[in-house]
């Protein structure tokens, strides 16, 4: 039986402990294309060959452009890269998992405050996956397996 979509959606952004300072300094998260050119060094946890297929994929919906033109969330804090950096599976990440955090946001709050955003209800460029705009596709979100730890 399909799981309802939650009363009270968290959004999870995983990120290097090295990089909370950075953020701090720079007083906000940056969309990779819109990254300041100020000189902060940040400490890269992404597969460089899955960061090359984002910087191209178009996002069909929403305010569009590339997956590089939004910050990524996951809707559940069990990220399929956090098995790939703890699995060696990331070129150049020798750090271990404690050196990871996430900051998580309210959905609800996000979507309220009128920036613009869109979802996918899987990997966001697998070409099965689907993107949405509104609160009202949040039901196309499989909520049984967000929370599945494998």
């Amino acid at each position: 039986m399909p799981a309802p979509k939650p009363e009270s959606i968290s959004l999870y952004r995983l990120i290097h402990q090295d990089n909370l300072e950075i953020l701090l300094r720079r007083g906000a998260l940056h969309a990779p294309n819109f990254t300041p050119d100020d000189g902060l060094s940040y400490k890269t946890i992404h597969n460089p060959n899955i960061q090359k297929s984002r910087n191209s994929f178009n996002i069909p919906c929403g305010p569009k452009g590339t997956c590089h033109d939004y910050v990524p969330f996951y809707f559940g804090p069990l990220a399929p890269m956090l098995l790939q950096l703890h699995t060696g599976q990331v070129k150049g990440y020798t750090d271990k998992q404690s050196h990871l955090i996430y900051l998580v946001a309210n959905f609800q709050q996000f979507a309220a405050a009128g920036l613009n955003w869109a979802f996918s209800d899987g990997h966001g460029i697998a070409r099965f996956t689907s993107w949405y705009a509104s609160v009202d596709n949040l039901n196309k979100v499989d909520w049984n397996t967000v929370p599945i730890r494998y």
